[in-house]
């Protein structure tokens, strides 16, 4: 069921990315703009509103939490289709970002309360793989329903889905969620924000998950477009194709992963050296879809990128989740959340749009995939050197701080 709800928040969030060309031709939109809808317009609300509702959820109104953030991000994406400005659209777009902003939050902190430890990897990455669902429907989906109806009713049929799930959420979900042992009491300050953010240790895995999220999430609101672009290839075409291997191997790679590592390595320093190596090739992957000669060559490096860069997700999760006390874990992963999304969502899809504008009187149609390449080859060393720093975050296991 949360993973459901996951879905259907990115389905919401990325349906703007394979809809990026008509909306662009009807309201006259520069790269830049069209960088700013798609990934500052929704980080905005998403970053600023995550840490206040999140502590919400710490409090006990997880189930609140939930029911209200979907029918926000629900409504304001309907009110998408209805938008006649830029303006509007940015605007609809931060009720989007605000929407969404306790989800995730939640959800992780929901899922960590309900499994031990060293079950953590594999629920979590079940989890997270709600992402590539929704990115598959997003893409395929998107394309075949603008083809069918339009942009605009497009985003408006998504209120539908968005209702029923809240009105499951709302039946389903338990009114008091169980939060762990509570543990000593002067081991967690009153500042939960404060207290995470005095662990230098725990200060670098924001910016690794930042790093992280834009080769996995970020350039992609740009590869509908580019492979339009470069390849000349139809929309539909590009939708489904890659809705199904990008989304895909993200989806594979994400459960795969996490069930070897939990399986099959039982140090987190050996983990986090895996996840590491899955970060360093899977960024040489997207470097090269960049650089591909064609589509399908394109296609392939795709689903091979979203394979590697998914593997070390759940562990990633677990070990913030695991580094924190129970009544921490929505104000934690809010935190981390909202690093990922400055530099992952909202920076890097904004500096691809203005580098493509900035490249595009000497690279004229091919600009797009030169901001790509310099976006992301400044992303891979910036995610392996704060993963690197990762390795003596203490645990909390059973209510206690464990180094």
């Amino acid at each position: 069921m949360l993973t459901a709800t996951i879905s259907l928040s990115y389905v919401d969030r990325y349906l703007l990315a394979v809809l990026i060309q008509p909306i662009k031709l009807e309201f006259g939109l520069s790269d830049s703009q069209i960088g700013l809808l798609t990934g500052l317009a929704f980080v905005v609300f998403y970053v600023l509103l995550g840490l206040p509702i999140s502590r919400l959820a710490d409090k006990g109104y997880r189930r609140a939490v939930m029911v209200g953030s979907i029918g926000v991000w629900s409504a304001m994406t309907a009110i998408t289709g209805a938008a006649t400005s830029f303006w509007h659209l940015a605007a609809a777009r931060f009720g989007v970002g605000a929407g969404e902003a306790g989800v995730l939050p939640t959800a992780q902190a929901v899922v960590s309360d309900l499994y031990a430890p060293r079950q953590r990897t594999l629920a979590l990455a079940i989890l997270s793989s709600g992402g590539s669902i929704g990115l598959l429907l997003a893409f395929a989906g998107g394309a075949l329903f603008e083809a069918a109806l339009g942009w605009r009713l497009t985003f408006m049929v998504m209120l539908i889905p968005g209702m029923i799930l809240g009105a499951v959420i709302f039946m389903m979900l338990p009114r008091q969620i169980i939060r762990g042992t509570p543990g000593d009491a002067q081991a967690v300050s009153s500042q939960p924000l404060k207290q995470l953010l005095a662990n230098p240790h725990f200060r670098h895995l924001p910016f690794a998950q930042g790093a992280i999220a834009f080769l996995m999430f970020g350039h992609v609101q740009w590869l509908p477009a580019f492979f339009e672009r470069s390849f000349g290839v139809a929309r539909v075409e590009v939708g489904v194709a890659l809705g199904f291997l990008q989304a895909g191997g993200t989806l594979a790679g994400a459960l795969v992963g996490a069930y070897a590592m939990q399986k099959f390595v039982d140090q987190d320093r050996k983990r986090l050296s895996v996840a590491m190596a899955c970060i360093a090739v899977g960024g040489i992957a997207v470097l090269s879809l960049y650089a591909a000669p064609n589509a399908a060559i394109g296609y392939a490096l795709a689903a091979i990128s979203g394979f590697l860069l998914s593997a070390p997700s759940g562990l990633i999760l677990a070990h913030m989740q695991t580094s924190v006390h129970a009544s921490q874990r929505a104000t934690a992963a809010a935190a981390a959340i909202m690093a990922a999304s400055i530099i992952g969502l909202g920076a890097g899809p904004l500096a691809i749009g203005m580098l493509s504008d900035a490249l595009k009187p000497s690279a004229g149609i091919e600009s797009l995939r030169y901001g790509a390449l310099i976006a992301i080859v400044v992303a891979i060393p910036w995610a392996i050197f704060h993963l690197a720093r990762l390795r003596r975050i203490p645990r909390w296991e059973d209510g206690r701080a464990v180094n």
